[in-house]
């Protein structure tokens, strides 16, 4: 116990950590029962551990200090019930105030979705792009980034607690601070930072952190990867709007991305996920009859609205299962036009999934429909399956819900779609 191990970075020292050994109150590297009793006596206040013995009694790593909880930890290990979670306790830590941008972060942050370094700030386009990160620090923590374009919403998720997620909005072509977290006691958090609104409403930029502290080791990615290509009822289009007159509202205000059958489906499987969607789009043709306005014009781009052409690295990100909610677009113009038609859709739904398959051979693709209605190209999509021959690519109906905004899915509407979706990937998964 006590040993030190540094970071650097070019040659340059970053972070010092010190080894402690939980359950060990006597940093002799070893857990034994004179461990089990130097804590005891430190609770009857008999003996007074101090310095580095503190940290490896305190096993759970709370701010209560050593006690009969940590005790018991200790008993289990030495009786082989529960072995003593080891993490590592943080050297001494300055708890001046630092700022440190998005290009110093890197060895520190987890991106969310599709992100793209610029300078030193990390871009964000994507719906549900954003990034992860711990501190120990205390305080308040701020957060500085610009906005284009439209309102919209950041979400923060603090220590992983999704029912409290605080969300904050954000207004067009801003830049500033927004105080994330205020009057934290000492100790270990974990923040998420999500972008909300999607990449055809506006486009963010995270320029920098402020904290009284340090940064923590890189959060680790979660077991299962999913990958979503969709329109407005992927991004959540007015699902926070519970009824259909949109009149004087600006949808970036109503548009939750993180409240979606896509990020509740990713959650209910304790996946990371990556959003790829914008509304208005199509598989061919866009909304209003818009050919340019179709989803893979811009499948492989990390931002596909400020620079289309920065093509996405797919090495980063090996999707276990692709979702793929795309036509209610095309077929709003078939019904008029009657293009595109239905053999063009088909090959293009068969082109597509190929294009996919060739970027991840093993992942499940899965082709949803009916949240708004099940359109004009039920028949193609299955048919496209079919002739690809690929057992692991099928066709699933969700649950009709055009409650919200412009009669498009409420929130209520995707968590039912993403039950049934859930139900499905599970199934796929062997997660049953």
């Amino acid at each position: 116990n006590g040993s030190s191990v540094s970071v650097s970075n070019n040659s340059a020292i970053v972070a010092s950590f010190k080894v402690i050994l939980l359950g060990d109150a006597n940093s002799d590297g070893e857990i034994n029962s004179l461990d089990l009793l130097l804590i005891k006596q430190h609770i009857l206040k008999i003996k007074t551990l101090v310095d580095d013995q503190v940290i490896g009694a305190n096993v759970n790593g709370d701010t209560d200090g050593v006690n009969s909880i940590d005790l018991l930890a200790v008993k289990k290990q030495l009786l082989k019930i529960n072995a003593i979670s080891q993490v590592y306790y943080m050297g001494t830590v300055d708890y001046a105030t630092k700022t440190v941008n998005m290009a110093d972060a890197v060895p520190y942050i987890r991106t969310l979705g599709r992100t793209e370094l610029t300078g030193t700030a990390l871009s964000l386009e994507w719906t549900c792009t954003g990034i992860e990160f711990s501190l120990i620090c205390e305080g308040d923590v701020t957060l500085n980034y610009g906005w284009s374009w439209n309102e919209g919403k950041f979400t923060v998720v603090i220590n992983d607690n999704e029912a409290a997620a605080k969300q904050y909005s954000v207004y067009n072509s801003t830049a500033g601070d927004l105080t994330i977290a205020t009057g934290l006691v000492r100790g270990r958090y974990k923040f998420k930072i999500v972008k909300l609104t999607e990449a055809y409403s506006a486009q963010a930029k995270i320029n920098q952190l402020t904290f009284n502290g340090q940064l923590d080791t890189k959060p680790t990615a979660k077991p299962l990867k999913m990958e979503f290509y969709g329109d407005s009822i992927t991004c959540g289009y007015y699902n926070m709007l519970n009824q259909h007159d949109t009149s004087g509202t600006i949808f970036g205000q109503y548009e939750d991305g993180y409240n979606t059958y896509a990020s509740i489906t990713a959650k209910n499987i304790n996946a990371d996920m990556s959003v790829n969607a914008i509304s208005g789009w199509g598989l061919v043709i866009g909304y209003g009859n818009q050919p340019l306005c179709n989803i893979p014009k811009v499948w492989d781009s990390t931002l596909p609205y400020s620079a289309e052409t920065v093509k996405w690295d797919f090495n980063k990100y090996n999707a276990d299962v692709v979702v793929i909610n795309l036509s209610t677009n095309d077929s709003s113009v078939f019904s008029s036009l009657s293009i595109p038609t239905k053999p063009n859709f088909q090959n293009a739904a068969l082109a597509f999934m190929q294009n996919i398959r060739s970027k991840y051979p093993n992942a499940y693709i899965i082709w949803a429909n009916g949240m708004m209605g099940l359109g004009q190209f039920t028949n193609e999509i299955n048919a496209a399956i079919l002739a690809s021959g690929d057992s692991k690519m099928s066709y699933i109906e969700l649950p009709l819900n055009n409650s919200a905004g412009d009669w498009h899915p409420t929130i209520a509407g995707h968590q039912a779609a993403a039950t049934v979706l859930t139900n499905l990937v599970k199934l796929k998964l062997g997660l049953q």
